[in-house]
């Protein structure tokens, strides 16, 4: 192939989708017009393990969020190209030997420029500039723990002499804390540069908790397994042990024997993977999955709960048991995918109990929690039609995920999707599919990774963490219920409660934020679900969140003025809640961006820029300032 032209892979992708694994080679020297990726759009997404070597770009992307962590760039003119975004986040990223690291572009007219960029646990070596900027009186751009070597320009405009922060030696070594970009920022260069810098911009430092961070002090993550090397007598089929995965066989009790019988090889083998052929694997009782349990799915097949014991809001059950409370060990769940055939007002997806014993020995990769919109869920245009009154319409879950009060564990490319449209139809149709909860996390002492995860469609709430400790979400994605608003039940009003599964108080009447005249109560923009609600938590990191809000009850007139919805990030109780820090958050179709503790905080108005609105950071009840409860920057 010629050096003038050629892409590696178009990527142009939305949630429940990974690249993973992959090396691009392109030509190099400044004649190359390669590049390794290529992604115009989408709403996506998460990659990792990658590297790339050569080319013009080594990645050239734009997407509405994205998440990608572990990769390489070396000999590429730019490693990597960023013409727009809302909110992206990358994180343990080697740069070596480039002449830009990352080129964020000047937004086109009338387009999408690029709103937000978190840049954590980055190294820079032998490259001029670390991050060059198109108009950097526009782009909010977040360094935490980036360590250059032999770089001119950490941060520059683009074709401006002086750079916006840069170091006295480029020839030495320096680590960068926290510094933070902001519209209204203007170019410093960084005061009294040492090998341990601090941000002349940025009030506060990062403390990361020691369980949430490798030895290196990056934040811990690992790459799915593959079972390469694995002795083919430990890799069982669950179809060989009677398993029919039809979608009309009961297949628990054959799944139950399949896993129960093979935990012995777990403790001579040290693993046994358990692997499940495609199909729908229909459960009408818990599948509990032990300590030991290693499950591979061939293309994503379905658990799929059905029956009356899943239908009981009353009394909810989980579909899928991982681990029972108190557990310690190992379970690895990689790609498959848990559902309800509905009616199922009681089922709790997946109840994830387990605790590690060391990093990352209990994780979920590139598995997903779809809920109706698929045949054989019968959650469809028939039983879920957007005409139905709400009483006619069946509630297809309780809660989607459970992260217990004793359990860990590490999620990367995990999408909870409540259906908004029938996937299956030749022309999908629009439904109303009422799944009460998202994920809840009560993990009383973590530690809990979430990598390129998302949550959508919900009555409730997407995201929700009470009396949880030891956090890590990086780069979620929300999406509101698109019938919620006039002539529906508000959210307070859709949800059968219980005291097992605290709620948030959708109903709740806040004050209005600073400098903004209160407005009157209105039950059908303020009582609806919550993008991401927080309570009696103590180190959450959220690196990065869009939280969005398309619609009201399916029309989109408020849209343009974000007033979707009244208020969607909610942070309750802050007096028992400390280190909370929301980096890059951006809202859509929202009037208020941040709540906390009864009050609206940040109206979207004075943070509006292009399709939405963003903040670089909100950072609550910091244990290092306890006189400074909120810094907004």
């Amino acid at each position: 192939m010629p050096a003038s032209s050629g892409t590696g892979i178009h990527h142009q992708v939305s949630q429940a989708t990974v690249l993973n694994n992959v090396h691009f080679e392109m030509i190099q020297g400044k004649h190359s017009n390669q590049q390794g990726v290529m992604m115009e759009n989408g709403s996506g997404g998460f990659m990792s393990n990658l590297s790339f070597c050569g080319g013009k770009y080594g990645a050239w992307v734009g997407n509405q969020q994205f998440t990608v962590r572990n990769a390489q760039f070396r000999y590429c003119q730019t490693a990597i190209c960023q013409h727009w975004n809302w909110s992206w986040t990358y994180m343990n990223i080697c740069i070596e030997q480039c002449e830009v690291g990352i080129e964020v572009k000047a937004p086109m007219p009338n387009q999408q420029g690029v709103g937000s960029l978190v840049l954590t646990d980055v190294n820079v070596h032998q490259t001029p500039v670390f991050v060059q900027l198109a108009d950097t009186q526009r782009s909010r751009l977040i360094l935490d723990h980036i360590t250059v070597s032999q770089v001119d320009a950490i941060v520059q405009g683009m074709g401006q002499p002086d750079a916006v922060l840069k170091f006295p030696q480029p020839t030495e070594k320096y680590t960068i804390g926290l510094w933070i970009q902001n519209p209204q920022s203007r170019p410093l260069p960084a005061q009294d540069a040492k090998n341990d810098s601090q941000n002349p911009r940025c009030p506060v430092q990062l403390q990361r908790p020691p369980c949430l961070v490798d030895k290196q002090g990056n934040w811990f993550g690992q790459e799915k397994p593959g079972y390469l090397f694995s002795d083919s007598r430990q890799i069982v089929s669950v179809r060989d042990f009677g398993a029919k995965g039809d979608g009309t066989t009961d297949d628990q009790e054959a799944l139950q024997s399949t896993i129960d019988s093979h935990i012995g090889s777990v403790i001579y083998c040290m693993f046994c993977t358990d692997a499940v052929p495609y199909g729908i694997y229909l459960l009408r009782k818990t599948l509990q999955i032990p300590l030991g349990t290693f499950i591979v799915g061939e293309a994503q097949p379905t658990l799929l709960g059905e029956g009356p014991q899943f239908n009981d809001a009353r009394n909810p059950r989980p579909v899928v048991r991982v681990g029972r409370p108190g557990d310690h060990g190992e379970i690895c769940i990689c790609d498959m995918m848990f559902s309800t055939r509905g009616p199922a007002s009681g089922a709790v997806v997946v109840e994830w109990n387990v605790h590690e014993t060391y990093q990352g020995s209990v994780a979920m990769f590139d598995s997903h929690i779809r809920i109706g919109g698929f045949c054989g869920s019968e959650l469809d245009s028939t039983t879920c039609s957007k005409q139905k009154a709400f009483e006619d319409l069946p509630v297809a879950s309780f809660i989607n995920l459970h992260i217990t009060q004793q359990a860990s564990g590490y999620f990367q490319n995990v999408w909870i999707w409540t259906a908004d449209h029938c996937l299956d139809h030749d022309a999908p149709e629009q439904i109303n599919v009422l799944s009460t909860r998202g994920i809840l996390i009560q993990a009383e002492s973590g530690p809990v990774w979430m990598y390129g995860t998302a949550s959508e469609h919900q009555l409730l709430y997407q995201y929700s963490l009470d009396n949880a400790q030891n956090v890590l979400l990086a780069m979620i994605q929300t999406e509101s219920p698109y019938f919620q608003g006039e002539s529906f039940p508000v959210a307070s009003q859709s949800a059968n409660t219980t005291p097992l599964y605290p709620d948030p108080d959708c109903a709740r009447r806040y004050s209005a934020a600073h400098n903004k005249p209160s407005r009157e109560y209105q039950a059908s923009k303020e009582d609806r679900a919550m993008g991401l609600h927080i309570r009696s938590s103590r180190n959450v990191f959220v690196l990065g969140a869009g939280l969005y809000s398309f619609f009201d009850a399916y029309q989109q007139d408020a849209l343009a003025d974000h007033k979707c919805q009244r208020r969607i990030c909610v942070i309750d109780d802050d007096q028992s809640s400390s280190n909370i820090w929301l980096f890059s958050l951006a809202t859509v179709g929202v009037e208020v961006m941040l709540t906390l503790n009864g009050q609206d905080l940040l109206h979207e108005s004075q943070y509006r820029d292009g399709f939405c609105s963003t903040i670089s950071l909100a950072a609550i009840r910091l244990e290092s300032l306890p006189d400074t409860p909120v810094i907004i920057l």
